[in-house]
């Protein structure tokens, strides 16, 4: 069922990993609410695809994130594509399960460079265009288990952490120039990646859906009136510097 908000007609919107999952689900929204979109993935094949399924609102780009340079062109992209940028969400990231103390290092940096260093240099590159435009505002998503230490998460979940101290940051740093930024911080979503990763533990999945007061995980369609309300300049317009929980109650449990 499509879900109606205002504020998004005619505007654009970036969002990072985009091709699947959460990622993907927002972006149809968006697009479905009138916006046009740039889909960013690193997966050629996929990213294509995704934006064909959303249709005549959506661009597409396949690009490494980490890589130099990628952010100003993903941006440059945007803007040339659908003559400016309005909203930015920060989604791309990685999901490496298993204990901070017998994490490989290269997978520590891995998560570091995509989930933290990456949303960054997204938003240094975003930002001028952004303060540009009235009612800009930038998504970040995050985890639930960044708001509470959970065995098994480890070193992605502390990424996750420095990307909420970053969502207050900017709101601070970006008010004067008319951007808001919030996150989001999901529970266990049943999502391509959040599968990879469980399918890594025995009973992952099915540990991670206990840990929920309401006891599954959750569908991505279920993060989208959240996601919309903190990026939509009438809903949200109000809304700066929150990390909203969306994690069926996992945070008081």
């Amino acid at each position: 069922m499509e879900m109606r908000v205002d504020g998004f007609s005619g505007r654009t919107a970036i969002v990072t990993g985009s091709s699947e999952g959460i990622g993907f689900t927002i972006a149809k929204a968006l697009a479905e609410n009138g916006a046009r979109v740039l889909l960013v993935a690193r997966r050629e094949r996929l990213v294509r695809q995704a934006a064909e399924r959303i249709g005549p609102n959506a661009a597409w780009i396949s690009i490494d994130l980490t890589e130099a340079g990628a952010p100003q062109k993903i941006v440059e992209t945007a803007a040339s594509t659908f003559g400016g940028v309005d909203f930015l969400v920060n989604n791309a990231g990685i999901n490496l399960l298993g204990a901070v103390g017998e994490m490989d290092p290269a997978d520590m940096r891995r998560m570091a460079e995509l989930n933290l260093i990456a949303p960054c240099l997204m938003t240094q590159a975003a930002a001028p265009h952004l303060s540009a435009r009235p009612g800009a505002a930038i998504l970040n998503v995050s985890t639930a288990g960044s708001r509470k230490a959970t065995p098994g998460e480890g070193f992605y979940a502390a990424t996750k952490a420095g990307l909420n101290y970053l969502t207050s940051l900017w709101a601070v740093e970006l008010a004067a120039r008319g951007v808001r930024v919030n996150a989001i911080a999901p529970g266990g979503t049943d999502t391509p990646q959040f599968n990879r990763a469980a399918a890594t533990i025995e009973g992952a999945r099915e540990m991670v859906a206990s840990l929920h007061l309401i006891k599954r995980i959750a569908r991505p369609e279920e993060l989208v009136g959240a996601a919309l309300l903190l990026l939509s300049p009438v809903a949200g317009s109000f809304m700066t510097g929150a990390v909203l929980d969306v994690d069926g109650g996992y945070h008081v449990t």
